[in-house]
C-alpha cells in the first residue's frame, strides 16, 4: 500500500502544471491539456501491462521533461512580454514555433506521466487488492478504504506546498524546483528498475469483446452510473482550479481548497467502512450519492453570489465564429496577455512572487469580489465526503460480482468509457470557456450527477 507514496513529485507537479497551463493561456489551454491527456489514457490504459518499477520510472521521467519544457515556454514569453511592440520576424516565428514544440512535449509528457500514475493505481486499487484482502482475511471494505485513505493522505499537503511554492517564488523558480525534485527521486529509481515490459493483444474485435463482456455483468447500471460523475467540471481538476484561479484567487489557496477536499474525501472512506457494516454496501453507495448531490447544490447556488461573472445572455449576444477563432489562438500565442500583465515591464511576473492578497473584510482580490468562487470551490470540496463513498461503493461490487479472470478487463473498460466522459466534458470546456458561461457547465455536471444516482439505483 506505501506504494501509493512513493512519487510525491507527482501530485505536486500534477496540481502545479494547471497553474502554470492556466497563466500561460487561460482555462482553454488547461482544458486542451487535459482532452491531450484523457484520450491517451482511454486509448493506451488497457494495451500495455507494465511493471511497477518501470510506471514509476515512466512518470518521474516525464514530470522532468514537462518541467523543463514548460520552463522553457515561461522564458520565452517572458522575454516577449518585456518587449514593448511587437516585431514579426524570422527570429521571431523561430521562437515562436519552439515554444509550441516544447508546449506539445509539456501536454504530452504530462499526459504520460498521468498515464502511468493512473496505471499504478489500479494495479494496486482494483485488482492486487482482492487478493491481499483475502489472504490477510480482512474485510474488503475495510481494505479499499484504507487504500483510499493512504491515496487521499499524500494529495492533502501537496496542493498547499505547490500552491505556496508558486505564490512566493513565481512560476519559473518554481518548475526548476520540481525538476531537480524528480531528478533525485529518479536516480533512487534507476538503482532498482528491471525490464518487464509486456504487450498485450489489442484491437477493434478485442475492444468490441471487451464491451460486451462489461455490459453483461449484473453490476453494469451501478459501474455506469460512476462513469456518469466524470462528464464534470466539479471535480476539483485543471477545469475549477483554472477558473478559480481566473477569478483572482490566490494560487496557495487553491491549493489549500484542494487540500481541504481531499481530507474531506478520507472522511468519506471512514464513514463508508462504518455504514457498509451496518446497512451494507449498496445502500451506502446510495448515500453518497446524496451527500454530493446536496453540496452540489452549493455550487449552483454560487452562480448567483456576488462576484460571480455568470451572464451568458450577453456572451452568446457578442460571440461571433472570428472572436472566438481569435481568442482560440491566443491561447496559443507567446506575447498573449493573459491576466492583464504589462509586456513593457521590465521585471516579469513570471519571476516574481504573485500580489494577490485577499481582503477578508470584503472577501475581495484587487477589488473583485472571490465569494462567489470561493462558495463554488467549498462546495466541490464537500462533494468529496460523497463522492468517494460512491467510488468505493462501486468498487466494492464490482469485485465482488465480477470474476476473477474477467476483473482485470472489466475494470480496464471502465476506465475507458470515464475518460471517454472526461474527453466530452474538456470538449465543452474549450468550446466554450469564457467564464460569463461557466454556470451552464456547472448545471449541466449537477445533472449528469443526478443521472449517475438514477443509474445506481436501477
Amino acid at each position: 500500500m506505501l506504494s501509493l507514496w512513493l512519487n510525491e513529485g507527482d501530485r505536486l507537479w500534477s496540481f502545479a502544471i494547471i497553474l502554470i497551463m492556466e497563466h500561460i493561456g487561460g482555462i482553454r489551454l488547461v482544458s486542451i491539456d487535459q482532452l491531450v491527456e484523457e484520450i491517451i489514457i482511454m486509448i493506451l490504459n488497457e494495451k500495455y501491462f507494465i511493471g511497477m518499477l518501470i510506471l514509476l520510472t515512466i512518470n518521474n521521467l516525464s514530470l522532468i521533461i514537462s518541467a523543463s519544457t514548460l520552463a522553457i515556454c515561461i522564458l520565452i514569453k517572458e522575454t516577449e512580454m518585456q518587449q514593448p511592440f511587437k516585431i514579426i520576424s524570422t527570429a521571431y516565428s523561430l521562437k515562436y514555433f519552439f515554444y509550441i514544440i516544447c508546449l506539445i512535449l509539456a501536454i504530452l509528457t504530462c499526459s504520460m506521466s498521468c498515464l502511468a500514475s493512473g496505471m499504478q493505481k489500479n494495479i494496486l486499487t482494483k485488482d492486487w487488492i482482492v487478493v491481499l484482502a483475502q489472504k490477510d482475511n480482512l474485510p474488503l471494505s475495510e481494505t479499499n478504504a484504507t487504500m483510499k485513505t493512504i491515496d487521499l493522505s499524500s494529495s492533502v499537503i501537496s496542493p498547499f506546498i505547490a500552491g505556496l511554492i508558486i505564490n512566493k517564488i513565481g512560476y519559473l523558480i518554481a518548475c526548476f524546483i520540481f525538476i531537480i525534485y524528480n531528478l533525485f527521486d529518479e536516480n533512487e529509481l534507476f538503482l532498482s528498475v528491471k525490464k518487464s515490459l509486456a504487450m498485450n493483444k489489442w484491437g477493434l474485435k478485442t475492444i468490441r469483446r471487451n464491451f460486451v463482456l462489461y455490459r453483461r455483468q449484473p453490476i453494469f447500471s451501478a459501474a455506469f452510473g460512476l462513469t456518469l460523475l466524470y462528464m464534470t467540471v466539479l471535480g476539483f481538476d485543471g477545469i475549477a482550479v483554472g477558473y478559480g484561479k481566473s477569478q483572482g484567487l490566490p494560487e496557495m489557496w487553491l491549493g489549500i481548497l484542494r487540500s481541504i477536499g481531499s481530507i474531506f474525501g478520507i472522511l468519506g472512506a471512514i464513514v463508508y467502512v462504518a455504514l457498509e457494516n451496518f446497512i451494507g454496501v449498496r445502500r451506502t453507495g446510495l448515500i453518497g450519492f446524496l451527500a454530493q448531490q446536496f453540496a452540489l447544490y452549493i455550487c449552483i447556488l454560487s452562480i448567483w453570489l456576488p462576484g460571480s461573472p455568470f451572464d451568458p445572455v450577453k456572451y452568446f449576444r457578442d460571440i461571433t465564429a472570428n472572436i472566438w477563432w481569435e481568442k482560440f489562438k491566443n491561447s496559443f500565442k507567446i506575447s498573449y496577455n493573459q491576466n492583464g500583465f504589462n509586456q513593457s515591464s521590465t521585471i516579469s511576473t513570471w519571476l516574481l512572487p504573485s500580489n494577490k492578497n485577499i481582503e477578508w473584510s470584503s472577501w475581495t482580490v484587487n477589488g473583485h469580489s472571490i465569494i462567489s468562487v470561493s462558495t463554488l470551490l467549498i462546495g466541490i470540496a464537500i462533494s468529496r465526503f460523497g463522492l468517494y463513498m460512491v467510488d468505493l461503493s462501486v468498487t466494492q461490487i464490482m469485485q465482488e460480482k465480477i470474476p476473477e479472470r474477467h476483473r482485470g478487463t472489466v475494470f480496464g473498460v471502465q476506465e475507458s468509457i470515464a475518460h471517454f466522459f472526461s474527453v466530452i466534458k474538456d470538449l465543452l470546456v474549450i468550446i466554450l470557456p469564457d467564464p460569463m458561461i461557466f454556470g451552464l457547465l456547472i448545471i449541466l455536471s449537477v445533472t449528469f450527477v443526478v443521472s449517475g444516482a438514477l443509474s445506481y439505483v436501477q
